[in-house]
């Protein structure tokens, strides 16, 4: 598959040979593997992965996604590619952008851990993804539970 990332800036990252692709939707996370459904929805805010002949790790907020035939296109609103910058900007640009991607009680709590660990980057985007990972779960749970009580059994 191809991956691209665009943003208002340009295009950000454009990937040849992707076997899997991992991003966050409004719905949810989703999977694409080759030979998915073409597709066409909201991206969220998050982290997207992909492997393939490289793999890696991109911070998103908002935008779309689009999947047709073999090509993955996120149209993101932001994005933040970890090795386009140094370690210490990563931390601090990781922890600003969190407060869009998880809520605003955990954001300053997110953005101390990054700044802690601003002598290794590869520490920080770990940090950034389990605060991000655990406000999904917590988000999820939480509409489950909405659900269940304006659905009684």
């Amino acid at each position: 598959m191809i991956l691209e990332l665009v943003t208002p800036q340009g295009l950000l990252l454009r990937e040849v040979g992707v076997t899997e692709v991992n991003a966050p939707t409004t719905q949810g996370r989703v999977g694409i593997l080759p030979d998915h459904r073409p597709s066409f929805m909201r991206l969220g805010g998050g982290s997207v992965y992909y492997e393939g002949k490289r793999s890696g790790l991109i911070f998103v907020r908002g935008g779309f996604l689009e999947i047709t035939g073999e090509n993955v296109i996120l149209m993101a609103d932001e994005a933040m590619k970890p090795e386009d910058t140094d370690s210490l900007t990563l931390n601090l640009r990781a922890g600003l952008s969190l407060k869009g991607f998880i809520d605003d009680e955990m954001a300053p709590v997110a953005a101390q851990n990054l700044l802690e660990s601003a002598e290794d980057p590869h520490k920080a985007e770990q940090k950034a993804e389990l605060l991000i990972e655990q406000q999904i779960e917590n988000d999820f749970n939480q509409a489950i539970r909405d659900y269940l009580e304006a659905h009684p059994a």
